[in-house]
């Protein structure tokens, strides 16, 4: 054999199923030194979830970083394994909850997990992300068990003297008996392993395999209600999945069973309460017609479909009191739909060029069509949709109707869905978080609207249009004009619900055209003009961050001095005293919304104040080290919002004189320079020659350097 197929065959090589067997013994030996050994299956999810690892928020693209960080500073962790589930954070903490609860022991372990959630919400990727995580994980299974059983499971076949012994021979102590806690009854196959012959009975005869979990052999199922012959039946799944997942799509789309039969899915009364499955056994006794299951089993169904089947039930207690439903709602974070978007583009085997901002408009109504429209105590939709995404906005509370802060524990190990964060008996937050807006959303947002399936078949659509044109290219203008006319088709499709068609009326709102030129824009195309805005402003201005950092110096220096009543103040930068500059403190305050004298005098006698309270917060969370916090222009929002403001207006005028139309005006050599490294700046951010001359002509067109608004 050559060497290239030497190496050639050594890299189409496999993991074996069996990685190695040994004795019973052995399995007790390495028990001290591995007590994962004896896991549960959820036990063992937990772990393969937590191995796999989180997110570098770092790496992630820049588009998503504000909601990552957001979630990171909420203990929201972001898992590798459900990376591609983009936006289900919220939704993956709760199931870990769930799983770390029944690897405890708790009654979780008795129950299935039920996913309920509309066409494209993420139902069946996260149940495709569990089974991936598990494949190729090994457990411990007595050698040929129908079932893989636990070896454990053949110790509750001694005397609790004999145990007490074993737990002493091996330094097992107390974990031997906290495995057994959770440990089954041993089946007729594993009983008679240790049999043997019978005349010598011992569980020293037992072998044990390490076993790698695989859906094409064991540990992993999937069953799906089906005509007869058409896949397996649900009893075989359970089998199957043994020692991993068993996972049913469309689990309560079962049909009814004939009269005087039994329903299928009464095999789950026992698979979950009583962790064990039919055996099929001719023999008769309490565990001959059982086997041990110790498997995650998660249905997916709709809302009608689980409400349909429980209002069949003569008695639904026997199914609630079971499962676990947890609703899984659509994405509502911009950046994580964008991605999705993003990820999708790069499997086509040609696409187009995009406008930078094209998928993030796309992106924004998806999501905006999955919230509720109306405002909520002056939180419009399009603050709440950039809030939900992570976006640092300071919006002061109107009312108590908006939540006040104290942590609820929603049943899923406290506030996941929205005030992870809180404290109890923390004082109120006088400005509105984005947990407030979850918790007054209530469970039911996202639950309806433009789902991700047919937002990829709009995304594909408008990129083979696009490859169809002379410059390949698709801009934000155009992809909002197709986004109308597919809203349109949408709205005349036959059998929508009430719900469907409300999200279409307020998406072709959303989408609305102007009537003229002066009109107010939609919800998108404002959007729009806000994202064009400040990254027009951004490409003139790349030495923002150091020349806001600056402003703030200087207004901290001199209100300061003028807090005190100082009318001179040592000013670094020309290297002596000079008069407290009035006009400039003036002028920073009256773009907070500060016009009384009174009112900016307070203010600037309390503004080390504030920074000291900033630094005492933040010491708390770094657990009192103050060299990890440090003043910026942005510590407080209301003086970066400010700053933001005063700046953008001495970018605007650069940027109107270098965009101008008026081959009167003479540029200076200063000018020209700006004019040529802006345009080199928007190569950078993505633009190509077409799309670039569309978004400049529309900036120009609609004047948008004269809009005041904030860039963050």
């Amino acid at each position: 054999m050559s060497n290239e197929n030497q190496k050639l065959n050594e890299l189409l090589g496999l993991l074996p199923l069996r990685e190695d067997t040994f004795a019973f013994p052995e399995f007790l030996r390495r028990l001290r030194e591995h007590p994962e050994a004896a896991d549960t299956s959820a036990a063992l999810l937990v772990r393969a979830i937590k191995e796999a690892g989180e997110v570098n928020i770092d790496e992630a693209p820049i588009w998503r970083q504000p909601y990552l960080k957001m979630l990171k500073a909420m203990g929201v962790p972001n898992f590798k394994a459900f990376e591609h589930v983009r936006g289900s954070q919220r939704t993956v903490a709760r199931i870990v909850k769930f799983l770390e609860a029944a690897a405890q022991n708790g009654y979780q372990l008795r129950q299935m997990l039920t996913l309920v959630g509309g066409p494209g919400c993420g139902k069946s990727f996260l149940a495709d992300a569990i089974k991936a995580v598990l494949e190729g994980q090994t457990v411990y299974a007595v050698k040929g068990c129908p079932v893989n059983e636990n070896p454990i499971n053949l110790l509750k076949l001694l005397p609790t003297e004999t145990l007490k012994q074993i737990a002493e021979e091996t330094e097992l102590g107390d974990a031997l008996f906290d495995h057994l806690k959770v440990a089954g009854e041993p089946c007729a196959h594993c009983w008679k392993q240790a049999m043997g012959d019978g005349s010598t009975p011992s569980l020293a005869n037992v072998q044990v395999d390490i076993l790698r979990l695989t859906s094409r052999s064991g540990g992993i199922s999937t069953w799906m209600p089906s005509a007869d012959g058409q896949g397996c039946d649900l009893a075989s799944a359970l089998r199957q999945g043994s020692r991993g997942i068993v996972d049913m799509p469309e689990a309560f789309s079962v049909p009814e069973s004939a009269p005087g039969q039994a329903h299928e899915l009464d095999l789950l009364l026992e698979a979950t309460e009583g962790r064990r499955i039919p055996s099929n056994s001719e023999h008769c006794s309490k565990t001959a017609g059982f086997l041990h299951l110790d498997a995650v089993k998660i249905a997916q169904t709709n809302a009608g479909a689980w409400k349909r089947f429980i209002e069949g039930q003569a008695d639904p207690n026997r199914f609630t009191r079971r499962t676990r439903i947890l609703s899984v709602p659509y994405n509502t974070a911009v950046g994580e739909e964008r991605q999705a978007y993003e990820d999708f583009i790069k499997i086509l085997k040609a696409r187009p060029h995009l406008d930078p901002l094209a998928m993030q408009l796309t992106a924004f109504l998806a999501v905006a069509s999955r919230m509720k429209k109306d405002d909520r105590d002056g939180v419009s939709l399009s603050l709440r949709v950039r809030m939900y995404d992570g976006e640092s906005i300071v919006l002061p509370k109107k009312s108590s109707t908006i939540y006040s802060g104290n942590s609820r524990d929603d049943g899923w190990g406290g506030a996941l869905s929205a005030s992870t964060t809180n404290k109890k008996n923390e004082v109120e937050k006088k400005n509105v978080e984005v947990t407030d807006l979850w918790d007054a959303a209530g469970e039911d947002e996202a639950m309806v609207g433009l789902n991700m399936g047919l937002m990829l078949s709009i995304v594909s659509q408008a990129c083979e249009l696009a490859l169809n044109t002379k410059q390949k290219c698709i801009t934000t203008m155009s992809m909002l004009h197709y986004l109308r006319q597919r809203i349109e088709i949408e709205v005349k499709t036959p059998g929508l619900t009430k719900e469907e068609k409300t999200v279409l009326e307020n998406c072709r709102e959303f989408l609305k055209e102007l009537p003229s030129r002066d009109s107010e824009p939609g919800l998108l195309e404002k959007e729009y003009r806000r994202l064009l805005r400040a990254q027009v402003l951004s490409v003139f201005s790349p030495d923002y961050e150091e020349r806001a950092a600056k402003m703030f110096e200087v207004y901290r220096l001199h209100a300061a001095a003028s807090g005190r009543g100082d009318t001179q103040v040592a000013d670094p930068r020309f290297k002596k005293k000079v008069d407290v500059d009035s006009k400039f403190l003036e002028d920073i305050e009256a773009a907070m919304g500060k016009t009384g004298i009174d009112e900016r005098l307070r203010f600037r006698r309390g503004l080390e104040s504030e920074f000291s309270a900033v630094l005492r917060d933040s010491a708390k969370q770094n657990e009192g080290k103050l060299d990890q916090v440090e003043i910026s222009w942005k510590t407080l929002p209301e003086l970066q919002k400010a700053i933001c403001k005063r700046l953008d207006a001495e970018i605007a005028e650069k940027v109107e004189r270098a965009l101008s139309d008026d081959t009167k005006l003479k540029l200076s050599e200063e000018e020209t320079k700006l004019k040529a490294e802006s345009l080199s700046r928007f190569e950078q951010l993505g633009y190509c020659e077409h799309c670039l001359k569309a978004a400049l002509g529309y900036f120009q067109e609609f004047k948008l350097w004269t809009l005041s608004g904030n860039r963050d």
